[in-house]
């Protein structure tokens, strides 16, 4: 790149500070972050430094890090309640915009208001003209899961069945709903990935919340009357395990690890029985080509839009309110 894309990353402690470092893998520069307050920026920067050779800056206030810094992306990381008020701010500014999973959410408003919200938030970014980018990362997944389908079982023909469980380490009083809310977009990002026209919508949603898990079974309803099959796992991992996380299609289920290289780079390990593929950790592969959709105009380069993201939250929140009305469970 002759110039580097200058990237603020808003809420960098937590998951943020690897977007930091993958932007910054990615041959951008991390210019600067937003943090609540002086004291936790201080922290902050030390964190970062320590991941990457970070030479910018902390703001704990918005406007002023925008005036000064001009970020060409900015990677909106904070909790999801706030996540409407700076991807708004962002592109106010003028900046493209890559937004962590889910696009909103905010208990203290309506499924109707949080919809109405992401609408909002993707008539903004169409209306100001600049990319705007979900991070649900295992929409990335698919090229590395179909190589793997086809060296063991030849070519993915048409999709009937749709399988991913994923699994996270418990937060302190995370149960049902909230374990959706916090995994759900995930494997709903995945089925989006194989499934574009199947945001038409979904039938016959059956499943069960209980303390550790949500199961949701229905139906995608394809643009040409195709209806296939899906079975979507979100869970607390057992206590002292590791999570698991496995993808699935026609019944073909791989093992999907997170791993590093042996030169210390994160990568996607996709296991079967007796074989591996190591391949671009998929955090890496939408943060990498969203940068590479702004510096080369392209919307197509993106692994999942905003638009994509709103599709991905209507699906998330129906499946949960169905689910939570009371549905037979096996």
């Amino acid at each position: 790149m002759a110039e580097k894309t200058r990237v603020a990353v808003i809420g960098a402690r937590g998951i943020g500070k690897h977007h930091a470092k993958w932007h910054h893998i990615s041959g951008a520069e991390v210019v600067a972050f937003a943090g609540t307050s002086e004291e936790t920026c201080g922290q902050t920067e030390g964190i970062l430094r320590g991941l990457f050779d970070f030479r910018g800056k902390g703001y704990w206030d918005l406007d002023e890090m925008f005036q000064r810094e001009h970020p060409d992306v900015v990677d909106v990381c904070s909790p999801p309640m706030f996540h409407k008020t700076h991807v708004l701010k962002a592109l106010e500014y003028g900046a493209h915009v890559l937004c962590e999973k889910p696009l909103v959410w905010d208990e203290g408003r309506s499924a109707t208001e949080m919809l109405a919200d992401g609408r909002e938030m993707v008539a903004a970014a169409r209306d100001k003209g600049r990319m705007f980018g979900i991070c649900t990362q295992y929409a990335a997944i698919r090229p590395s899961y179909e190589e793997v389908y086809r060296v063991q079982r030849g070519t993915l023909g048409k999709v009937v069945r749709f399988f991913m469980l994923i699994e996270s380490k418990g937060k302190a009083g995370r149960k049902g709903r909230a374990i959706w809310v916090d995994l759900g977009s995930h494997p709903i990002g995945a089925l989006l990935a194989w499934f574009p026209e199947g945001a038409v919508g979904v039938e016959r949603v059956e499943g069960a919340l209980s303390a550790d898990r949500v199961v949701a079974r229905f139906d995608v309803l394809g643009a040409s009357g195709d209806r296939s099959a899906v079975e979507i796992i979100t869970a607390n991992a057992s206590k002292g395990a590791s999570p698991r996380r496995k993808i699935g299609l026609n019944g073909f289920v791989v093992d999907v690890e997170g791993k590093a290289d042996e030169k210390g780079i994160f990568r996607t390990v996709l296991r079967t029985e007796g074989a591996e593929r190591w391949s671009e950790d998929v955090m890496h592969t939408t943060i990498r080509r969203f940068l590479e959709a702004v510096q080369e105009g392209d919307e197509g380069r993106i692994c999942a839009t905003g638009a994509i993201g709103l599709r991905n939250l209507e699906l998330q929140i129906e499946i949960l309110e169905t689910l939570e009305k009371g549905t037979p469970v096996w």
